[in-house]
């Protein structure tokens, strides 16, 4: 360890004396591995990411001063103006350059930049030669060679974007030469080691950037050498013939999407469309005028033989690549599962699945050539259907998604063996999480694009996906972008700490010791815990014992504490971005927040306990419960109003309103809590208390499981000022009132927020309750082979003179089977009393009056 490593450890051991210890551990078992590798990588000041195929020290040294010229053996002032831009970028240096371009013209003065252009079959200059500089075939396309001597820096290349690219590294140089502006002598060979090297990103589920994020995204994809932008669009996409798809989403006009192509474009960065054309079409079957078009009601994937269906992917799919420049076309076709699954079960896997799987690869194949694209297909159905291989489109290529952390990854030795052309896809662990867990991506990335080397793979995508309102900000995925530049440019695998240590100096101009911890504890953070831990219900723990909460609380706190100190500290040391560091900031303290209300939750539970212990009415007990709900309710309107300001940053205000609901939710739990008690309701758990039932003895191995109706008598007074009824149920419901059709509810679980919303449902009978007696019924559709035909009902009937009646499934509701198509027919069909099953996921009590559902947990 350093003595700075050393120093530092016993600063935070003042304060955490735990957490030192574990810091000091992991420093001194990992430094002394890597500390020949920083020294390598800090070669004469040198921090140049992604790093170069080859690097070596010349003698001498090579001043820059301002004025200086750059020759570019080129006529066109195009190239030569992009050069420019790049060399004198403001973030390229703290006091950038003037310098003097000339293009394809004797320089007199002697120029102090060369761009030399490498013709064909034309050997590398003399100087370079002597240098031991040569050229390579693996260069051609992108590579260059670039040599720091006392007189010039030279560069070679046969293509602009190689030129591109040896700008990009000068760049980063000029960060590094200080004041005296003053370059070491050196010597770099370097081209990519992967063709297609860059990211994906999930814009249909959440954040979608303005004009400038995508530009700012751009700039440092560029800046860290990834070409391919990967735009994950689902139902984000301007369709002439739908105009309401993606409407009020944010979904890009054909004009945005012609600008940013251009922006990618100047940068050598092609965007990639990846259009879902048979899977994770919910956004698109959950509206009515597509369910012919479902696997089943409610499912989340097309059934390619469907009437219709063939027709609406080929629309589709051509009006999408139309618009989008690039030779690629990536049609998605991952998580599939619901094609199939209508049928028997012992037919889906072996029989309906593959079958349906493989004529959509038919029609892709049809579609291809007039479409010219090149096809691109997510990987996992093929590695579950091994025999889809041989369908596979000509010219296809499989990208493998994996994003688990493991020594060895056989399915891209499994497509390698089919002698299909593959892209590694690994994941930055940054769905469903407060900050990404890059403990997990970290390894995921480095050991997975390691294994697309070994086998040869064209190129290597990091996903970032938006699962449940896509909260998680793009703005944290920086280091993972640049982690996964690193690894695919050079088939050498990266060290750790050298890696931090360009990615700091790169992206913040700077490296405080500071930020390795900073990263390392926000990366535990999204190892430990997740957005569920954020937004659950903050008054049921299940399982959780409070003596595994407090644990929970002291560790989050010994955690994160620290970390908003040392942001604090760091500020004044950063050069560039800093204000990324009100990113880090928020992240830290949403998982103080997550403490919080972990601490809060027991404590009101407690209290509540002791007040209903008591005989008589104890108003501080009752006043320090509220005073906990406010506190705390008051931190989530903080943490809101910041979410809201970092959002519009950088994105469109489109589907903020989705997390900004789920703010509103949890304030309300706390406040509804606060007033429960000061009523003199220290009972409530917060759960629903109507029941989930199903058909008796139904087992989910048999046919049973399929449809079920369900029913119940509700008996109407004279003059009601309401009758509200929330429905949930498995999983395609139809609701009557004395047999009129209410309406239909397709209620799938669902990582997209607009679906999962549906989930919920409330209807108003008010104009159809007249006084009498009434029968509520609903038909059942159950296709999850995992659950029963299965329904919820809770109802508030509330009277002229305002008194509640509550009408709320149990076992006194009738239930009897409904026929299934293709089974014997059900004799005797008799109603019978339902029966109660648990639930499989906790829910919260809704206030019908009010407007508010109930919540199905997400976990």
């Amino acid at each position: 360890m350093t003595l700075l490593q050393i120093n530092f450890c016993a600063k935070i051991h003042k304060k955490f004396p735990l957490l030192a210890v574990g810091l000091f551990f992991q420093l001194a078992v990992f430094a002394p591995l890597v500390q020949g590798n920083i020294q390598n990588s800090q070669l004469f000041g040198y921090s140049i990411l992604p790093k170069p195929q080859s690097l070596a020290e010349l003698p001498g040294h090579f001043s820059v001063q301002d004025g200086a010229s750059i020759w570019v053996d080129s006529d066109d002032t195009r190239i030569s103006q992009q050069l420019l831009s790049v060399l004198q970028h403001p973030a390229a240096a703290e006091n950038p350059l003037e310098i003097d371009v000339r293009n394809g013209v004797a320089n007199n003065n002697k120029p102090a930049i060369q761009f030399l252009r490498l013709r064909e079959a034309a050997s590398v200059p003399a100087i370079f030669a002597q240098h031991d500089l040569f050229w390579q075939p693996a260069m051609d396309g992108e590579g260059y060679l670039l040599l720091v001597t006392a007189d010039r820096i030279s560069v070679i290349a046969r293509s602009d974007v190689g030129w591109y690219y040896a700008a990009l590294t000068l760049a980063q140089l000029f960060e590094n030469i200080g004041s005296e502006k003053q370059f070491n002598g050196a010597a770099i060979s370097d081209w990519p080691a992967m063709k297609m090297r860059g990211i994906s990103l999930d814009i249909s589920r959440g954040q979608v950037p303005t004009t400038a994020g995508f530009q700012r995204l751009l700039d440092y994809l560029a800046r860290w050498k990834l070409n391919t932008f990967m735009l994950y669009l689902e139902d984000m996409f301007p369709f002439e013939r739908f105009p309401e798809i993606g409407k009020n989403r944010g979904a890009l006009s054909e004009v945005e999407l012609k600008v940013l192509q251009e922006l990618a474009a100047a940068r050598y960065i092609q965007i990639v469309p990846i259009f879902q054309s048979v899977g994770h079409m919910e956004n698109w079957l959950i509206r009515p005028e597509f369910y012919s078009l479902a696997a089943f009601p409610g499912a989340g994937a097309i059934d390619p033989t469907r009437p219709g269906a063939e027709p609406f992917i080929s629309y589709v799919t051509s009006e999408v690549a139309e618009v989008f420049e690039s030779p690629y076309f990536h049609f998605g076709m991952d998580e599939c599962w619901d094609i199939g699954r209508a049928a028997q079960p012992e037919w889906v896997d072996t029989v309906e699945r593959p079958q349906r799987l493989a004529e959509f690869l038919d029609i892709i194949a049809g579609l291809t050539p007039a479409l010219n694209k090149q096809p691109i297909f997510y990987g996992d159905m093929f590695l579950a259907y091994p025999e889809l291989v041989k369908r596979i489109p000509e010219n296809a290529i499989i990208m493998d998604w994996q994003y688990r952390v493991a020594g060895k990854y056989p399915s891209a030795a499994f497509f390698r063996q089919n002698k299909v052309p593959l892209i590694v896809s690994p994941g930055l662990s940054d769905w469903r999480k407060i900050y990404p867990d890059y403990q997990e991506a970290g390894q995921n990335i480095r050991a997975f694009i390691a294994e697309g080397h070994v086998q040869g793979s064209l190129g290597a995508i990091s996903a970032s996906w938006g699962d449940y309102g896509g909260e998680n900000f793009h703005e944290f995925n920086w280091y993972g972008y640049a982690l996964t530049a690193e690894c695919a440019w050079s088939s050498v695998p990266a060290e750790n700490v050298v890696f931090n240590h360009k990615y700091f100096r790169d992206f913040y101009g700077t490296h405080p010791c500071e930020m390795d911890s900073i990263y390392a504890w926000l990366a535990q953070l999204g190892a430990d815990t997740d957005v569920a831990d954020f937004w659950r219900y903050p008054f049921y723990f299940g399982n959780f014992t409070d003596e595994q909460s407090e644990e929970q609380v002291k560790r989050l706190q010994n955690l994160l504490e620290p970390v908003i100190s040392l942001l604090q500290a760091v500020s004044g040391k950063v050069y560039h971005n800093k204000a990324h560091l009100k990113y880090l900031s928020f992240a830290a303290n949403r998982g103080l927040a997550i403490s919080k209300k972990l601490y809060y939750g027991q404590e009101v539970l407690r209290l509540s306990h002791n007040l209903e212990a008591e005989a008589s009415r104890n108003t501080t007990l009752q006043y320090t419960i509220s005073a906990m709900c406010g506190a705390m309710a008051h931190e989530l309107q903080l943490l809101g109003e910041k979410y809201k300001q970092l959002w519009l940053e950088q994105n469109r205000p489109e589907n903020l309103d989705l997390i900004m609901g789920l703010y509103d939710r949890q304030k309300y739990f706390w406040r509804e809590r606060a007033g429960a008690i000061r009523q003199g309701d220290f009972k409530s758990s917060g759960e629903l208390t109507s029941q989930w039932i199903v058909y008796p003895n139904a087992r989910i191995d048999m046919w049973e499981r399929y449809n079920a109706r369900f029913r119940t008598e509700i008996t109407v007074p004279a003059g009601i000022h309401s009758l509200l009824i929330q429905t949930m149920g498995q999983s395609d419901l139809y609701i009557y009132f004395d047999d009129e059709l209410v309406g239909r509810q397709l209620a799938r679980r669902s990582v997209s927020l607009h679906v999962e919303a549906e989930r919920v449902k409330i209807w108003d009978l008010t104009k159809a309750a007249t006084p009498g007696t009434h029968i509520l019924r609903i038909d059942v559709h159950n296709y999850e082979p995992r659950y029963r035909a299965s329904v919820n009902v809770y109802g508030e009937m509330t009277t002229a003179d305002h008194q509640l009646e509550l009408i709320q499934s149990d076992e006194q509701w009738q239930v009897q089977l409904l026929p299934v198509p293709d089974m014997p027919p059900i004799t005797p069909n008799k109603w019978v009393p339902a029966t109660i099953i648990a639930p499989h996921n906790f829910t919260t009590q809704p206030e019908l009056g009010r407007g508010i559902k109930s919540v199905i947990e997400w976990r």
